[in-house]
């Protein structure tokens, strides 16, 4: 853009796509999502401007007037003589939330039929996955390496999860285990309480980026060791004085260190006997079909 209100400018355009991804960016902010979706609203009076001022969303998918699209949960319409009738449209529908951009329509009616289409269409052959319900890194824990440092790790729950937020999306005609899986590890720069992002998990389906979540370590105060003072014969103390459980705080890093060694040594691991081996076949399998497509197009051709 070679101006801040994206009128039209010889030296600048946008897409589509870009108009997605600043829109999707957007929709990460409730206050924003709130305003994309309101109908009507109105400025009351000020020390300055006396009368009330009325302000109505134009968008008919929100207004739910004339075109209507129920799963719609927010959009903005445009117009310029050059850009002609544009559209920005938002729908949910479960936990799928899907993006429509319409640029250079020709009628009013038609960008919303259109946009109405599209979401039809991703609604139908798409479906969403959440990643911490189908595969969750915690279950590393159940590893050979994980249970041999047991006493450092909760019996019934995992410190290492994925993010709730994370999710992918396929084709209805794809599964979740079409998907390839890539694990990257990034240590935090620092270890606080709560959840520290220490990976990636990302997945992709023919090629394509379909999704991903943050690795997360849950640092708890059940991580922290403790000990007993040992009982000593001294006549200056009373002996109830030094029984007790003390926490060990300068171990708390070395703790966390280990684990996240344990944790950089399985991922280097199952990378090597699983994932590169299932990468290996999966190319085979698509070059062998590759092969046999163009096997079939030259017997056809003769």
């Amino acid at each position: 853009f070679t101006n801040p209100h994206g009128l039209p400018d010889s030296n600048h355009y946008t897409t589509a796509y870009d108009m997605a991804l600043i829109t999707r960016e957007a929709m990460k902010n409730e206050t924003f999502r709130k305003i994309f979706a309101t109908r009507t609203y109105q400025i009351p009076p000020t020390n300055i401007q006396k009368e009330t001022r009325y302000l109505r969303n134009h968008h008919r998918f929100v207004l739910r007037q004339e075109y209507r699209y129920d799963d719609c949960i927010g959009g903005k319409t445009g117009y310029t003589s050059q850009a002609k009738f544009t559209l920005v449209s938002v729908a949910k529908r479960g936990d799928l939330e899907l993006i429509c951009v319409i640029m250079k329509d020709d009628s009013t009616s038609h960008q919303y039929t259109d946009t109405k289409a599209l979401f039809d269409y991703g609604f139908d052959n798409f479906s969403i996955y959440p990643i911490n319900e189908l595969e969750n890194p915690g279950m590393l824990e159940a590893s050979p390496m994980f249970t041999r440092f047991n006493p450092l790790l909760s019996k019934t729950e995992s410190p290492i999860i994925t993010d709730e937020n994370g999710y992918l999306v396929l084709p209805n005609s794809a599964s979740f285990e079409d998907a390839v899986k890539n694990i990257s590890f990034s240590p935090a720069p620092e270890d606080k309480e709560g959840n520290n992002i220490i990976g990636k998990i990302s997945y992709t389906y023919m090629g394509k980026y379909v999704g991903g979540a943050n690795i997360l370590l849950n640092n708890v105060e059940k991580l922290t060791l403790e000990t007993k003072k040992l009982n000593i014969d001294n006549p200056t103390k009373d002996p109830k004085d030094a029984s007790g459980s003390k926490p060990i705080g300068h171990l708390y890093p070395i703790v966390l260190g280990i684990i996240g060694g344990i944790f950089i040594l399985i991922l280097g691991l199952y990378y090597i006997f699983v994932e590169r081996p299932r990468l290996k076949r999966r190319r085979a399998y698509y070059k062998k079909r590759a092969n046999r497509r163009m096997h079939n197009d030259e017997f056809r051709d003769l």
